[in-house]
């Protein structure tokens, strides 16, 4: 048994596996351009450190197993030290 998705399918108890057809719907009809699913995950985590959230829970959010997946995928030095306890989540 699988767990439900976030997107439902078309048949009833199944879920979408593949967003990009609908998700370039979307920015076509929106009029937006050049934005990524996965720059979703980084607006994402980008706001959990503007609220203060330590980069253990943010990381843990996304589904990483280390924080250093965490501080690494922030290419910016001011990532690491814009929330107090951003590291250690404290």
């Amino acid at each position: 048994m699988t767990a439900p998705g976030c997107f439902p399918g078309q048949k009833p108890g199944a879920h979408l596996a593949c967003l990009h057809g609908p998700w370039y719907r979307i920015l076509k009809r929106s009029g937006i351009e050049n934005l990524r699913i996965h720059d979703l995950r980084h607006s994402f985590a980008s706001g959990g450190l503007l609220v203060g959230e330590g980069l253990p829970m943010i990381g843990k959010l996304l589904g990483h197993n280390k924080v250093q997946t965490t501080t690494g995928s922030c290419p910016e030095p001011w990532c690491k030290s814009l929330a107090p306890g951003a590291v250690t989540g404290g």
